[in-house]
């Protein structure tokens, strides 16, 4: 009897033993079921923020296209109004009142007045258009620095989920 007691006193303590490592097998189950949740969410974090990347490239690369086209139709009507200018300036004190008044007939007088007037509507416009082309080009600037900025941002984002990916597969 007391070896059958002392083989039931080992069986209970091997079944104690047992327990122990199935719920310290639990226990890490658990927390690789955990970090295995983490290692996902970390790489679909990581692919969402390499979407956003390339997206940001993109935008960037459109914007500075457009940055260039505006400035070479700037620089083409910058030089226009430039001409116009130095046409306007060597051609001297030029008094349209003069012109119009100088007119032999009222025809001659329609004529003067029609190309005064159209003459002032095209430097006002080409002025106008300079000064917007202008503006443009300084809202692309901005708006490329702006996304340049987001796209370091999103880049340091992704480096740290990159990290942190690789400390999880670590452990």
């Amino acid at each position: 009897d007391y070896k059958r007691s002392e083989i039931q006193e080992q069986i209970n303590q091997t079944n104690e033993e047992l327990n122990i490592v199935n719920e310290d097998l639990t226990e890490n189950l658990r927390q690789i079921e955990k970090l295995d949740f983490n290692i996902k969410s970390n790489e679909e974090t990581i692919s969402d923020l390499n979407n956003e990347i390339s997206k940001i490239k993109e935008e960037v690369s459109k914007a500075t296209k457009e940055l260039e086209n505006a400035t070479i139709e700037y620089v083409k009507q910058k030089q226009l109004l430039d001409e116009r200018l130095v046409e306007i300036y060597e051609s001297g004190e030029t008094n349209y009142l003069e012109i119009v008044l100088g007119s032999k007939s009222i025809s001659d007088f329609f004529a003067a007045y029609y190309l005064i007037s159209e003459l002032t509507s095209y430097d006002i416009e080409l002025l106008e258009f300079v000064e917007s082309k202008k503006n443009e080009i300084e809202q692309n600037k901005f708006k490329i620095d702006e996304q340049k900025k987001n796209l370091d941002n999103q880049k340091r984002n992704l480096s740290k989920k990159e990290i942190a990916l690789s400390n999880t597969r670590v452990l």
